[in-house]
This record gives C-alpha cells, sequence and structure tokens, in this order.
C-alpha cells in the first residue's frame, strides 16, 4: 500500500452453521415407548437413508406403512431404534417382533417397554423352556391389564409390565393363582471383564 494508506482489514467470512435433527425422539406424551435392538452384530446406520428400518418394522407388525398408530425413530449412534405407539394391540405385536427382514436378512431383535408413570412391573415364575408368547397366552390378569411378558433370558422368571401403578398380588397362569413379585431392575455384569454396568456382547 502506499504511504499513509491504511490497509484494508478483511472481515472473516460468517460460518452458516448446518441444521442438524436432534438427537433424540420427539414421541407424543401419550405414546408407549418401545426400545428395539438387534441380537446380532448388526450396525443399523447401513440402512441410514434407505427408510428400510421404518419399512421392516411396519411390515413386521402388520401395520400401514402411512398409519399415524406407529413412529419409527432409529437412534443410529446408539444402535437402537426407538419406536412410538398408543395403541395397545400394536403394543403387543411389536413386543411380539423377534426378527426384521433389512435388505435380503431376516435380523433376529428383542425389545422391551421402556418404564413410564403409567405403567408398573412385577415378575412370576415361570418354566424355563417356555417362550414370552406361550406365557402371554396362558397369562390372566383380572386387576391390572397385561401390557407385555419378557422372560428374563433363560432364567426361570417371566418379567410382567402392567397397566397402572400398583403392581397386583396374583395373576392367573394357565388357570393356577400365581404370586406377583416386584420388579427389581439389576446392573448387568460382563462375563467378559467382570465390570458392572454393561454386557459380554457390548464389552469396549
Amino acid at each position: 500500500t502506499a504511504a499513509g494508506d491504511t490497509p484494508l482489514q478483511q472481515t472473516p467470512r460468517t460460518q452458516v452453521k448446518r441444521w442438524k435433527p436432534p438427537p433424540q425422539p420427539r414421541l407424543d406424551k401419550q405414546d408407549a415407548v418401545i426400545i428395539i435392538k438387534p441380537k446380532a452384530t448388526l450396525d443399523l446406520s447401513k440402512f441410514r437413508g434407505s427408510n428400510a428400518v421404518g419399512n421392516a418394522l411396519h411390515i413386521a407388525a402388520g401395520v400401514d406403512k402411512g398409519s399415524a398408530e406407529l413412529s419409527v425413530w432409529p437412534i443410529w449412534e446408539q444402535n437402537i431404534i426407538v419406536v412410538g405407539v398408543r395403541d395397545a394391540q400394536i403394543i403387543r405385536k411389536i413386543l411380539a417382533i423377534h426378527e426384521i427382514q433389512l435388505g435380503d436378512k431376516a435380523q433376529a431383535v428383542y425389545s422391551y417397554l421402556r418404564p413410564s408413570d403409567d405403567t408398573c412391573k412385577g415378575v412370576i415364575q415361570v418354566d424355563p423352556r417356555v417362550s414370552d408368547e406361550d406365557i402371554t397366552n396362558a397369562l390372566r390378569s383380572p386387576d391390572a391389564p397385561v401390557v407385555s411378558v419378557r422372560k428374563l433370558g433363560s432364567s426361570n422368571v417371566a418379567a410382567i409390565t402392567f397397566e397402572g401403578r400398583k403392581v397386583p398380588f396374583h395373576v392367573f397362569y394357565y388357570g393356577e393363582a400365581v404370586p406377583v413379585r416386584l420388579y427389581k431392575k439389576t446392573t448387568p455384569a460382563c462375563a467378559l471383564c467382570g465390570k458392572l454396568g454393561h454386557r459380554a456382547d457390548v464389552c469396549p
């Protein structure tokens, strides 16, 4: 520049931030929330942008793809699927899904109902050889409607989620009155490293 001239100062360019979708699903407060996880090693993010996950769940549940009864939120970072649903019959259908068709393969999954203020959970003893479906078909609860049934691994214990906030003292299983104990959440322990807080299949 010439003597006495003030050098031009370049103003920094304004950086335009790209919009990013919220990391957590925005579900209706009245919806029941179901968490679905792959049983085997499966990277759900491979199907990102293809709508394959939502399509697979609608087909497995027998729900029309344009139906407002089901909202599917894949959480790619956590490798899980969050499903919001209100209808009790569809809740049972989703919880009964054991596999979904992704690509050219049927992928094994398991699901559970996330506890809410309008549900409670108890446990009963069952034959270790029976399935969730067997238990559901043989179960009757006059005092509190059953939302879902899930056997805890290969044990002789089944967890039952009831509507309402009071766990009934008894349910009828194969017509026999059996006591219901309060469900107590346990901390998972890893069989590989021995540390608490995670399972062996997700050991870091």
